[in-house]
């Protein structure tokens, strides 16, 4: 089967995940065991849309789907190479990998990081990326503290319930168009899983567990450290920054903006093994809000 890849995808991030959904539908819906994943005629491809298909190739590939990946003479053949597409810029498989991270530094965009979820090499990988992330886009004062907020929250979410093998991290600025998008994904039990281990919370689906999620309940019936984890960077995403949060875990959509929140359920066949969110975050946020109000 040859997947339909998109000449291009767009900058809203609704619209680029629905594409995501209909990839992920073609192929759950197939009895084919190999995927080719032909770019041979792509344009440009978002970010996002870049993380999401990485982490459903990885998924179909433990499926034990043969999945082909051909670039040809595609315009983002060395950017695919650069941020190693194919197999991921992977601390789990080569620690020593971690020690290459500020190559990146002067780009616009992180490779597709894959972290270890246990030990110190995890805050150490986040800690890097986000120090990769600090020079790139020169992002500074409380807008700083926030994004450093975010990802360690949410990475540290991801080992806490995900039951994952691995997480990643992904990051790209677009400078003309005012924004940094950072995916933070993981292929573990999902959000509605991992409210069904609770014995505090019986959520009837995955949309009253995601709506969990994004509202503070946590599945330890605790504060996070540093926070309510997902609810806490939603609030400061939405509220503080006027930004974008996204989660899409299962066949159940979380999108968040100022105007309003919206849980949608996805096209009956596709899903997400795992969590995966989306952050957008816009580079003219004031940083006059007190990042304590959220975290406090």
């Amino acid at each position: 089967m040859i997947l339909p890849i998109p000449n291009r995808t767009p900058n809203e991030i609704g619209t680029t995940i629905y594409k995501l959904i209909q990839l992920s539908q073609i192929v759950n819906n197939s009895q084919d065991e190999e995927i080719i994943v032909d770019f041979t005629n792509t344009d440009f491809l978002h970010c996002i849309f870049i993380s999401g298909l990485f982490c459903l190739i990885k998924t179909w590939r433990a499926n034990g789907k043969t999945v082909k990946v051909i670039m040809g003479d595609s315009p983002i053949s060395s950017y695919f190479s650069t941020i190693q597409f194919e197999n991921g810029f992977d601390i789990v498989r080569d620690p020593e990998l971690i020690n290459s991270l500020p190559e990146y530094n002067s780009k616009r965009y992180t490779p597709l990081v894959v972290f270890p979820l246990t030990g110190n090499t995890r805050e150490y990988c986040v800690s890097t990326v986000l120090d990769v992330i600090h020079n790139q886009t020169n992002i500074k004062g409380t807008f700083k503290m926030a994004v450093d907020y975010m990802v360690s929250e949410l990475t540290n979410n991801i080992a806490d319930h995900s039951e994952a093998g691995f997480g990643v991290i992904f990051a790209q600025t677009y400078v003309n168009k005012g924004y940094i998008d950072i995916s933070i994904v993981d292929n573990g039990i999902g959000v509605f899983n991992s409210y069904q281990k609770s014995e505090v919370f019986n959520p009837k689906d995955e949309a009253e567990a995601i709506a969990m999620a994004v509202n503070g309940r946590s599945t330890k019936d605790l504060p996070e450290s540093r926070g309510f984890g997902i609810s806490t960077s939603k609030a400061i995403i939405v509220k503080a920054l006027g930004g974008i949060f996204l989660m899409w875990s299962g066949q159940t959509i979380f999108i968040e903006t100022r105007e309003s929140p919206n849980i949608l359920k996805v096209d009956e066949g596709a899903s997400y093994k795992g969590c995966f969110l989306s952050l957008r975050l816009p580079l003219n946020s004031q940083n006059n809000f007190n990042l304590y109000d959220f975290i406090g």
